[in-house]
């Protein structure tokens, strides 16, 4: 989890060398000290059982993975002149993946830097119980978020106008991720309706 990413990364930039023998072994070195610090097994073992005992994919193998994931998503904005990927990496990635000259989705990206309102949180001497409630009345429109963990796994909750809503968020998020999470939703909910010239008081159980 700490490691791959590292030597993954820009791995579209370098994987040919990726493939040359030298840049083999080191890769193998690497893979083999994970190796034998993760089962504890003599230095003689061979590289190649352990990770089969261990189900890891050699370097260079996930090294060429990732770089055609690279390839197939740049492959979502075209190719040929003037585009990131040219229409020779784009025959060789077709000869090896098929499925990479499928027609896919693609999202226009759409950039708004002019923000219509302002956040105010205030430092901790204001919060005291006077400004909270000075606040607290001068809000408008009220939300309350909150999150939980139980044995069947873990939720975020938005309530406010015309508004309870219940987000299951499975096992494995942490509580301060849901709390956040439910913190973004109900912005987003605030967003939608388009409000005007309101103040909006979003209360998190955090």
């Amino acid at each position: 989890m700490i490691v791959r990413p590292i030597i993954t990364y820009g791995a579209v930039a370098w994987v040919s060398k990726a493939s040359q023998t030298s840049m083999g072994l080191q890769l193998s070195k690497l893979q083999r000290l994970a190796c034998i610090c993760a089962s504890g097994a003599m230095r003689t073992c061979p590289t190649a059982a352990l990770e089969v005992m261990l189900e890891l994919t050699p370097l260079h193998i996930v090294i060429e993975q990732t770089a055609k994931q690279t390839l197939c998503q740049m492959t979502a904005q075209g190719f040929g002149k003037g585009k990131v990927i040219s229409s020779q990496q784009m025959k060789a990635l077709s000869d090896e993946m098929p499925l990479a000259l499928l027609p896919r989705d693609s999202i226009t990206k759409a950039v708004s830097f002019t923000r219509k309102f302002r956040v105010t949180f205030g430092s901790k001497v204001e919060w005291n119980d006077s400004t909270l409630d000075l606040l607290l009345t001068n809000s408008t429109i009220k939300w309350y978020t909150d999150s939980s963990k139980t044995a069947e796994g873990i939720g975020a909750g938005v309530a406010g106008p015309r508004t309870k809503l219940f987000i299951p968020m499975g096992s494995f998020p942490s509580i301060f991720q849901a709390e956040v999470y439910a913190i973004s939703r109900c912005v987003e909910i605030n967003l939608r309706r388009n409000y005007r010239n309101k103040s909006i008081g979003i209360l998190s159980d955090s």
